[in-house]
């Protein structure tokens, strides 16, 4: 094992012998999904207890209420900034967590386990972070780990797990660069599917499924969980059409401007495209209507040497707005007034960044 993930195993499963009733807040997503079921699995292993299990997005800081968090907080699989801190003010907090580090590392009286603090700059999702770090007490869900990791575009860059995890079980792969074409990626589309259908409660379902499952194909026989994926994948094969008939096209940029009605396909959405040889080579950028003056904008690229939360830092000193992620996975909000200007600055900064590398 390597010294650093052992230090920080060690000093996770402290943190949990040394607390109990824990409230989990998990990024709602496959990959938080499995994340809190490997958490889940750790605590429980260690004679804990979990009292709430919640799945987030990055807005619910603001609106968390602190009352309703047990003493003891585990976050995994999300970004937090030290802005966000003042909820957790009084609660007993580690952070888990594989996203850019913006100063969480300096606060003394959190548990932060991020591979970047220690200068490991692979992209390691948080499924399969946690994975290593308790594989002592869930070393027989090293299957979905894989889902986790490759439905959160993992695959590429941790290709030896995922190969050694598919000659374990007999798993079939196919010459697909982010190793998606499977059933470890069908079984993160049936999960990111009920999340799109029934949003939290979806998470949730998805989380106390999973937590009983023993194999992969117990996931690919259910058949209620296949029917939420067949409509989701009919929904999804419309809006793809959708996106090719309507999507702009600036040099290397595709542009998409999705329903507010449909927003909860674009992140699953725009990771599929961006997975399929159509759009190798490209940054594509969904921009969804979330309230009466805010956009979401998720962006995403294959085939293109480029770091998003660059080019986001660059224009958000020009515009209003927050976002971050990955270099090739991201995301943003935005005021509405601001989208045609957001639009044009990203897409001069974006080709300027890739056919003009620094």
């Amino acid at each position: 094992m390597d010294e650093n993930i052992a230090l920080s195993s060690k000093k996770v499963e402290e943190f949990i012998r040394s607390n109990d009733d824990f409230t989990v807040l998990y990024h709602m997503d496959c990959d938080g999904v499995v994340s809190a079921v490997l958490l889940k699995r750790e605590i429980e292993s260690i004679g804990r207890r979990v009292k709430t299990f919640r799945a987030s997005n990055y807005e619910d800081f603001e609106t968390l209420d602190a009352f309703s968090l047990s003493n003891s907080v585990i976050i995994c699989d999300m970004e937090v900034k030290p802005e966000n801190l003042d909820v957790f003010h009084g609660k007993n907090l580690c952070v888990i967590d594989h996203h850019g580090i913006v100063g969480l590392e300096k606060e003394n009286n959190i548990l932060y386990v991020n591979p970047k603090i220690w200068g490991d700059l692979k992209y390691t999702p948080c499924s399969l972070l946690e994975y290593r770090l308790f594989e002592k007490y869930v070393s027989d869900l090293d299957w979905l780990a894989a889902v986790g990791l490759i439905a959160d575009s993992g695959g590429k860059e941790n290709a030896d797990f995922v190969r050694s995890v598919a000659a374990k079980y007999s798993i079939g792969l196919k010459d697909d660069e982010f190793l998606f074409q499977n059933d470890f990626g069908v079984v993160g589309d049936i999960i990111n599917s009920l999340i799109i259908l029934y949003r939290r409660k979806g998470a949730s379902i998805a989380l106390k499924t999973l937590s009983k499952a023993k194999s992969l194909k117990e996931i690919l026989n259910n058949g209620e969980l296949l029917k939420t994926y067949n409509k989701i994948k009919r929904e999804s094969e419309r809006l793809s059409r959708k996106f090719e008939r309507e999507k702009v096209v600036s040099g290397i940029v595709e542009f998409f401007e999705n329903s507010q009605s449909d927003k909860a396909f674009s992140s699953t959405l725009i990771t599929t495209l961006s997975h399929s040889k159509e759009h190798y080579g490209k940054i594509i950028v969904f921009l969804t209507d979330i309230g009466e003056d805010k956009v979401r904008v998720n962006i995403r690229a294959n085939g293109v040497e480029v770091r998003i939360p660059e080019i986001l830092n660059k224009i958000f000193k020009e515009i209003k707005g927050e976002g971050g992620g990955h270099d090739k996975a991201a995301g943003a909000t935005i005021n509405q007034r601001d989208k045609e200007r957001f639009k044009s600055e990203f897409s001069r900064v974006a080709n300027q960044a890739v056919t003009q590398p620094s």
